[in-house]
């Protein structure tokens, strides 16, 4: 029997929930009795899909990711008794999706991106179920083994890059198999394991699904890393590295180039996977996504693959529902957390988390919720908890152990670049280990990345010492070289007042050589530019002994003019003349002697080491220029000899100093 149309004007007793007011992407229903918080729910004629996120009484607030304007209250809403999910399994790299995980292809007939509004009730399949994948079931599980939650019981080879490892729900009851597919190839429709728990068999096949605001549990999280989640940029890895299995933030305002430090990161960072969540991304700037992003190449070892074989994207435009924007970083977040428990390490970016603080907010006003700080949604600290609390270096669920990681990387964009007073930076701050601020002032230098040494810091910077004393030649040189490079920095920051004032030779000797240095570090170490083979990613080898090399010249131009300049000189020379003074008498004719070839050289100056070493300095300058693709050894011996050339240089620039004594 066809149930009754719902009425609002009828006066029998309604049991079943109906729409009682709409607001823009949030809706009210009345009799929802029987609703669960989170559960999906299909709302009205056209069957929209929402998600139930507030329950007061009998009333269910719900936040729909389609248009609502054809809803009218009295509308049905019908109960699915699920929560948002995704489907995880093979066939997931190099996939563009929504928050719903509905897949998002560029049509070139039509020029548009999203589908059409009248399939959005009767979206695709996540994952192509009619593709035929070769599953190799796990080599030392038979018929009578033991499995059991996170279990390890296939896999398929995904692409050149990954082999997809077919795991056992995390909340599966586990068992003893009774049947286990041979080698061969099945869609994802076919099962392929058989399961015996209590006298109840399970059938699994190689795909399951998983609620997007649930965290996938692990054996043990929070491993402590001492491996930096290495990015290729300079000015990243020496003063501010995130760890793997951290977290770090990119505050940006407009024009600060996040986009390109951005996809460094997923080009060149030490990860086997990347989930890219654009949250209220410019539909333009999908849609060249889409076109460009499979031809983008990266280097792994000796030769180039495509990039997108180990990419999964999760975007949402400016023009979606708010719902949609809110919903984007869960689902993103979810797929990172399963590519995780296979064993991989993982990062994920998310561009940009104000624009889901922002979706939040209006989400939450339209809910009748009282705003908060600077008129942000209350719970907006918690929810960005959340969700930072979700990365990790962990123990993988499983009766094998294997590790895995998961790494976030955001990016913040506060109104008028307001780092310190913006309730979305200052909630990031504290959940983040590593803080990369971009500044669009140095855009205006052409400096690139805009990389601010200056507020960029990391709080693994001193964990991070043993990963370097395995994979760095003098590793203590290396962790000291970056102190001393920010301290350099730092003091020219600190001298810059002092010259718009006096003037350049105001500065004494050694100040005027630490200018000189910290030049040298901004225009040929920090400054990048990643259209150059040998620019595009700077392997940390390289980046340790570029930063060697200019302290050593640092620090050999400040002990000679520190010892030879022209205030200890003056020094030395007027307590000379004053044991040389007066009548002449006594024992004089020795000291005089001493004191006219002492006086025969005069103090060391600063141009004095610049001439003298003019040659070193070109190198030095153009150390950057060589190729990674030389090798480690060949760069390495490269960047030993100029070292030894500097100090041979100096010593012999000094020595009619110690001559003299």
């Amino acid at each position: 029997m066809e149930p009754k149309e719902v009425s609002t004007t009828s006066t029998q007793p309604c049991t079943k929930p109906v729409v009682y007011s709409v607001s823009g992407s949030v809706v009210v229903a009345e009799h929802a009795t029987g609703v669960a918080q989170y559960e999906v729910v299909h709302i009205g004629p056209h069957r929209l899909l929402g998600e139930v996120t507030q329950l007061s009484n009998d009333r269910a607030t719900i936040h729909v990711f389609g248009d609502t304007s054809r809803l009218r209250p009295g509308d049905a809403v019908e109960l699915t008794g699920k929560p948002l999910s995704v489907e995880l399994g093979p066939g997931l790299l190099g996939q563009t999706f929504n928050s719903l995980q509905q897949p998002i292809e560029y049509n070139t007939d039509t020029q548009t991106v999203f589908w059409p509004q009248q399939q959005q009730h009767q979206p695709p399949a996540a994952l192509d179920k009619t593709v035929e994948w070769f599953f190799e079931p796990q080599h030392d599980l038979q018929v009578g083994s033991r499995i059991g939650p996170g279990d390890i019981y296939g896999q398929v080879v995904e692409n050149t890059l990954l082999v997809h490892r077919i795991m056992l729900p995390p909340d599966a009851t586990g068992g003893t198999v009774t049947w286990l597919a041979p080698h061969g190839d099945y869609t994802l429709n076919h099962d392929v394991l058989e399961v015996e728990y209590r006298g109840r068999r399970t059938k699994y096949k190689m795909y399951h699904t998983w609620p997007v605001r649930k965290p996938r549990p692990v054996a043990e999280t929070r491993l402590g890393s001492d491996v930096p989640l290495l990015t290729g940029i300079r000015s990243v890895d020496t003063f501010c590295p995130p760890a793997l299995g951290g977290s770090a933030t990119m505050p940006a305002g407009t024009g600060a180039g996040k986009s390109v430090v951005y996809w460094a990161l997923t080009a060149n960072a030490n990860v086997d996977v990347v989930v890219n969540v654009w949250i209220g991304e410019q539909s333009t700037n999908l849609a060249a996504h889409l076109i460009e992003a499979p031809e983008l190449a990266f280097k792994i070892g000796d030769h180039q693959d495509l990039l997108i074989k180990k990419m999964v994207v999760v975007a949402n435009s400016a023009d979606m529902p708010l719902a949609a924007r809110e919903a984007s970083v869960y689902t993103g977040i979810t797929v990172a957390e399963y590519w995780r428990d296979m064993g991989y390490h993982v990062a994920l970016t998310a561009d940009d988390t104000s624009r889901w603080a922002e979706a939040l907010t209006e989400l939450s006003c339209r809910a009748g919720m009282l705003p908060g700080d600077r008129g942000y949604a209350v719970d907006l600290k918690s929810r960005l908890n959340g969700f930072y609390q979700r990365a990790g270096y962990v123990q993988c669920l499983g009766s094998k152990q294997r590790f895995g990681s998961l790494s976030i990387i955001s990016t913040v964009s506060p109104p008028l670049s307001d780092y310190e007073r913006d309730p979305v930076v200052a909630a990031t701050i504290e959940n983040v280990g590593a803080f990369i601020a971009l500044d669009s002032r140095l855009s205006q230098t052409r400096h690139f990345p805009q990389v601010n040494w200056m507020l960029s810091h990391s709080k693994h910077s001193s964990t991070l010492e043993a990963f370097y004393d395995g994979h760095i030649r003098s590793s203590d040189e290396f962790v000291r070289c970056c102190k001393v490079a920010k301290q350099i920095l730092t003091e020219e920051h600190e001298l810059k007042p002092d010259i718009g004032k006096a003037g350049l030779d105001s500065l004494s000797q050694a100040d005027q050589a630490t200018l000189q240095v910290a030049k040298m570090l901004r225009e040929d170490f920090l400054r990048q530019n990643i259209f150059t083979p040998y620019d595009r990613h700077c392997p940390l080898y390289k980046t340790a002994a570029l930063l060697r090399n200019f302290v050593l010249y640092h620090e050999l131009v400040q002990d000679a003019l520190q010892q030879h300049g022209q205030s200890s000189s003056s020094h030395k020379h007027g307590t000379r003349t004053g044991a040389g003074g007066g009548s002449g008498s006594g024992s004089g004719g020795q000291k005089n002697s001493k004191e006219s070839r002492t006086a025969a050289v005069p103090p060391l100056t600063f141009q004095d080491i610049q001439s003298a070493l003019s040659a070193e300095l070109y190198e030095l300058v153009c150390m950057k220029f060589q190729d990674p693709a030389d090798g480690e050894a060949a760069m390495l011996d490269v960047y030993s000899n100029l070292a030894r050339k500097l100090r041979r240089s100096m010593d012999d620039l000094l020595e009619p100093f110690w001559a003299s004594k």
